[in-house]
């Protein structure tokens, strides 16, 4: 899997993984948690979208793409020093769990664990 960049403000293509609830939280089917160092976008229940992650040091985990500032989809960019997710709109920036390092966004990205379960990928809420 490559990785994956996700435009601004509900610009380009739909994301093809779709995750569906599962009861306590979300599962992706016929997903693979990507490799170390890169991100995939899906979709949840809602349409809005996620990024399923994996960090170069092989954490993995979920986040919501949508900004907490003004709405727009936040892009994977592990490769800064900290932030690992940043906005395009307005330059917010935030760490693997979600948490706002700087810009205008004040309150967390929505951030799940997630684990591989044989052909699945789950996501629960942290």
């Amino acid at each position: 899997m490559g990785a994956v960049l996700i435009a601004g403000c509900g610009s380009g293509a739909a994301p093809a993984l779709k995750a569906k609830e599962n009861g306590q939280g979300f599962i992706i089917a016929g997903a693979q948690l990507p490799n170390a160092g890169e991100a995939v976008t899906f979709t949840f229940p809602d349409d809005k979208q996620g990024i399923l992650y994996r960090s170069k040091l092989g954490q993995s985990g979920a986040v919501s793409a949508v900004c907490t500032h003004l709405g727009c989809n936040v892009e994977w960019t592990e490769g800064s020093p900290q932030a690992a997710f940043s906005c395009p709109c307005h330059q917010s920036q935030f760490d693997l769990e979600g948490k706002p390092l700087s810009g205008p966004a004040k309150k967390p990205l929505a951030h799940y664990a997630a684990t591989q379960n044989g052909k699945d990928v789950e996501l629960k809420l942290l």
